[in-house]
């Protein structure tokens, strides 16, 4: 949003309706009577969904899903981390 020197409100409507009129597309959303075509996105709101974009989504058409997106980190044990590249004594065993 920020980037974009767009408001809350200018930033949602480009991404919702604003996005589907410009394709053509009729209004969609969890609306009655509307088209069930959804991105759904973990986020405490549609303020951090929209300056976050979450990577773990949820992707409907139709009402049905489509795809599922999820993200996940991995940590090594502090045992097995490789040490650095860049340390000398490292490399040359001194």
């Amino acid at each position: 949003m920020t980037a974009g020197h767009l408001d809350f409100a200018e930033s949602l409507h480009l991404i919702t309706d604003g996005a589907r009129d410009v394709m053509g597309l009729p209004a969609a959303g969890p609306v009655a009577g509307r088209v069930a075509d959804l991105l759904a996105v973990r986020a405490a709101n549609i303020g951090e969904a929209i300056a976050f974009a979450p990577a773990d989504r949820v992707v409907l058409h139709a009402g049905r899903l489509v795809s599922r997106t999820t993200a996940s980190t991995e940590t090594a044990a502090p045992g097995l981390l490789v040490p650095a590249l860049s340390a000398p004594s490292a490399l040359s065993g001194s």
